[in-house]
């Protein structure tokens, strides 16, 4: 199959809201984390998730409905 299914538009649109949402939420709790290490994951689980985000959009720009050599 040539082409992403509009299921798996949907699924990876999901993942992508779901995504968002864990960012805000770890930039929340490290805005009201008193302990630094606490501060620092929530950070870096923020920072990890945006990069994953940015892969995936990398990806699927690059795909733009042509079919994956291997």
């Amino acid at each position: 199959m040539d082409q992403l299914v509009q299921k798996e538009l949907q699924d990876i649109q999901s993942h992508l809201e779901a995504s968002e949402l864990f960012i805000k939420k770890c930039k929340l709790y490290e805005s009201r984390a008193q302990d630094d290490e606490l501060k620092n994951w929530m950070n870096e689980g923020a920072t990890v998730q945006q990069g994953q985000i940015q892969v995936l959009v990398n990806q699927l720009r690059q795909y733009d409905g042509k079919k994956h050599k291997q």
